[in-house]
């Protein structure tokens, strides 16, 4: 989770080293939409399933690893559309969004008070 809320970041390189590749029109890289956290969702539900019907310790393992990789880029994105605009919607709509801060605050409440999830023994 903690590694994939920092690497979805590698996505603004090309711009740093003067490539708009994958910047062109949006206010962030087209890597930070909504698509890439469904992608991330899918697989981890994918291998999950998989897990449940075989029993495979290896896909017990990507599951862990792709809800984490979407737990840590949700995270990032909820930063990001406080903190400057991102077009959250590509590549349906380049249009930008941003919430108020305030309404990241809230959520990081919310989220800090939620009771952990109940594990089955």
């Amino acid at each position: 989770m903690l590694s994939a809320s920092v690497l979805i970041d590698l996505d603004h390189l090309p711009l740093e080293l003067g490539s708009a590749v994958l910047t062109a029109g949006t206010p962030r890289p087209y890597t930070h939409a909504l698509w890439v956290l469904v992608l991330l969702i899918v697989a981890a539900a994918a291998a999950r399933r998989r897990h449940q019907v075989s029993g495979s310790a290896r896909a017990a393992m990507v599951a862990g690893i792709t809800a984490g990789a979407a737990w840590g880029v949700a995270a990032h994105f909820l930063r990001d559309v406080a903190t400057a605009p991102i077009a959250l919607w590509w590549p349906v709509s380049s249009a930008d969004v941003q919430v108020p801060g305030y309404w990241y605050l809230a959520a990081l409440l919310v989220l800090a008070t939620l009771p952990p999830p109940r594990t089955q023994p």
